[in-house]
């Protein structure tokens, strides 16, 4: 039965979904689920990650994620179209440049010298605001009626929601003032190495670093310093995007202690920051089977394992293995009562929509899987 509640609501009036969450909790897998359910409804449709294993893009149809948009093949019936791309820092920071530098020729200055490729693919925060940038593309572009966001794995809440402003600090905090149109002897760290012994400074710095360390230092400071203000405008313009009414956060967990409160933290930090979150997923969730053991008849057993296997078991054989049984649905009736108490929490504190993913003994390997977890999101409880 369709749930009021359910994600569908959630894919009809959105134009950015962003799933969020601790690291091994199934983002990736629940951002693919909903992104699929929207473009087999007919949206145009484009999900990012960015850690994705290799089995879900076989589980897309695909061989591997790639830092380019691929499309995947959908029943020719399907007004709708799916698109999934892997956000890689380079790929995007160099297109960054590309829209940025004041210059073709400067772009390219920028893109080969050794500094540029430590602030591409090693700076703090230049993942998470790779990521955002590339979803303000997507939609200003307006190829896609809906941009679902896998975020990167977040050992703390503040991870992902403050990475991007502490890129843009850390790129402010370099000493400018050692490249703003100097002589190598007039001013700042330069002006002090040539009084120390510039030369043997530089000599052991250069021994270091395979080359005129401060040389390319300035030259790429020189040069980025033009960007840094177009960086700062579309952090801000990212800022706002999180906080428009269209945009919405799913906090994606597991039934754990830890992980249920590191979601109600992150929660917390949400409500902060004034961004939307539209409700929590609780992944993973033991179903019952049945209230009390199940009566296991010796005989039947017995005769089901011959059938299924040619064997023989005598009646100690059977009785082990039935032992084995109950023993195994002690063990799924102590997870199913953990679950319970796990989501009791979350609805206690949350105060948010929850929606629930049952676990799923095979995984989710394939479209047919990706469209349960979705169903499972948009059905009743």
């Amino acid at each position: 039965m369709s749930n009021p509640n359910g994600i569908d609501r959630l894919i009809n009036e959105c134009r950015l979904i962003v799933t969020a969450g601790c690291g091994g909790v199934g983002k990736t897998t629940v951002a693919a689920s909903i992104a699929l359910r929207a473009a087999e409804s007919g949206r145009r449709v484009a999900v990012l990650t960015v850690d994705p294993a290799r089995r879900l893009a076989q589980a897309l149809g695909i061989d591997a994620f790639r830092a380019s948009m691929s499309q995947i093949p959908l029943d020719p019936s399907c007004s709708g179209r799916l698109d999934v791309m892997m956000v890689d820092m380079k790929h995007t920071g160099d297109a960054l440049v590309h829209r940025f530098a004041p210059s073709t020729d400067a772009a390219h200055r920028i893109l080969n010298n050794r500094y540029y490729k430590f602030f591409s693919t090693s700076l703090a925060g230049s993942l998470e605001y790779m990521a955002i940038e590339e979803v303000r593309q997507l939609m200003s572009n307006g190829a896609h009626d809906l941009v679902v966001l896998d975020t990167p794995p977040a050992t703390h809440a503040l991870d992902f929601l403050d990475a991007p402003g502490r890129m843009i600090d850390g790129l402010e905090r370099i000493p400018m003032q050692v490249i703003s149109g100097m002589s190598a002897a007039e001013r700042g760290i330069t002006g002090r190495l040539v009084k120390q012994g510039r030369h043997l400074v530089l000599k052991g710095l250069n021994r270091l670093t395979g080359g005129p360390f401060l040389q390319d230092l300035a030259e790429f400071l020189g040069e980025f310093h033009g960007i840094l203000e177009a960086l700062r405008d579309a952090s801000r313009k990212v800022e706002t995007l999180l906080r428009e009414s269209s945009t919405q956060f799913l906090l994606v967990t597991i039934p754990t202690a830890n992980r249920v409160d590191e979601a109600l933290a992150f929660r917390s930090e949400l409500e902060k920051r004034q961004l939307p979150l539209w409700g929590f997923i609780l992944n993973r969730l033991h179903t019952p089977i049945g209230e009390s053991v199940p009566v296991i008849d010796i005989d039947s057993l017995a005769d089901t394992i011959h059938r299924s296997t040619g064997i023989e078991f005598d009646e100690c054989d059977v009785q082990a293995v039935r032992a084995d049984l109950e023993d195994t649905w002690y063990e799924h009736h102590i997870m199913v009562q953990r679950d319970r108490q796990m989501r009791l929490k979350l609805e206690e504190f949350s105060g948010n929509t929850l929606l629930t993913i049952p676990r799923f003994s095979s995984g989710v390997n394939d479209l047919v899987g990706l469209r349960q977890v979705a169903s499972s999101l948009a059905s009743e409880d």
